[in-house]
């Protein structure tokens, strides 16, 4: 299968950050992770950016997903971490295309990270203000299945130790190595 991966955010556009963390960065990494990971698996991948990108420069979320559609990708998954304040991982889907498709995969992967020590998930649609179209651009503009996957979020604090850790952040001892953040 052709998965085509977004990086969220780049260049310009930092994403959330933390003392110590800054989204770009992090999705970057989790991307190319997860190319490496489907590639040894059999699927072809293809990066919405490398991380090249000018720290003046934004990437739209229109040709993001314009380069999904152009390459024909059969899958568009866009890494990013939440911060709006939760300890959950969420995975985001379209309320109006390939539900079943979607809900299948968004469901796999909350139980891989949950595997991983992710406490909770949560599957997550959102229209838009009109209740006509999905909200998130890069959702609303794919031909294929996209998702939208935040394996967890970067604050309060205990949500970013259990990031980087893999799990709750109570009881971590001195001296533990972080665990993957769950994607691939």
């Amino acid at each position: 299968m052709k998965i085509c991966i977004d990086p969220g955010h780049g260049g310009a556009d930092s994403g959330a950050s933390n003392a110590r963390l800054v989204e770009k960065d992090m999705t970057l990494v989790t991307a190319r992770a997860l190319a490496l990971f489907l590639r040894a698996h059999g699927h072809q991948t293809l990066l919405t950016h490398t991380g090249t990108l000018a720290s003046t420069v934004k990437l739209d979320v229109s040709a993001r997903a314009l380069l999904a559609n152009n390459w024909g990708a059969g899958l568009l998954i866009s890494c990013h971490y939440n911060a709006g304040g939760g300890d959950r991982a969420e995975v985001i889907r379209s309320a109006y295309k390939d539900t079943a498709q979607a809900d299948k995969l968004a469901a796999s992967i909350l139980d891989k990270l949950k595997a991983l020590g992710q406490s909770s998930g949560k599957i997550v649609t959102r229209k838009n203000s009109a209740g006509n179209a999905d909200y998130f651009g890069i959702i609303r503009l794919s031909n294929c299945p996209a998702l939208i996957i935040e394996p967890c979020f970067f604050r309060p604090y205990a949500g970013l130790r259990a990031c980087r850790y893999g799990g709750k952040a109570k009881g971590r001892r001195r001296g533990r190595r972080p665990r993957h953040s769950g994607l691939a």
